[in-house]
């Protein structure tokens, strides 16, 4: 790993020997494509791996997870959490608030029951 993409991955440094080889792998690949990156994709970038690094285990076991479930809703419902989620961020003003962790950002997610 070169030394700019140590830098990018520098929040990842505590849990980066109990990775997996493909986590490991996919975070290279984004960490090449950093510099590429417009200055709001990096900031961004930047404040998510922080908080990430931030979550417990169990805590990023959750987010994947909640992350799962969403993919797997129709794109209808996709879409109105996704307005929902964009609503409450707008009228909280998150850049003045503390990061937070994704499980807080989601609740739990249930899929639909599919009539029979």
């Amino acid at each position: 790993m070169t030394i700019a993409q140590q830098h990018v991955l520098a929040p990842l440094a505590v849990q980066w020997d109990t990775m997996s080889a493909l986590q490991r792998s996919r975070l290279i690949a984004v960490a090449e494509q950093y510099p590429k990156m417009t200055p709001q994709a990096r900031l961004r970038f930047q404040k998510r791996i922080k908080a990430w690094a931030s979550l417990s285990r169990e805590e990023r076991k959750e987010a994947r997870e909640n992350y799962r479930k969403f993919h797997r809703l129709p794109e209808k419902q996709r879409e109105a959490i996704k307005r929902r989620w964009e609503a409450k961020q707008q009228a909280g003003h998150p850049e003045n608030a503390a990061p937070m962790k994704p499980i807080d950002k989601m609740p739990a997610l249930t899929l639909p029951v599919q009539p029979s």
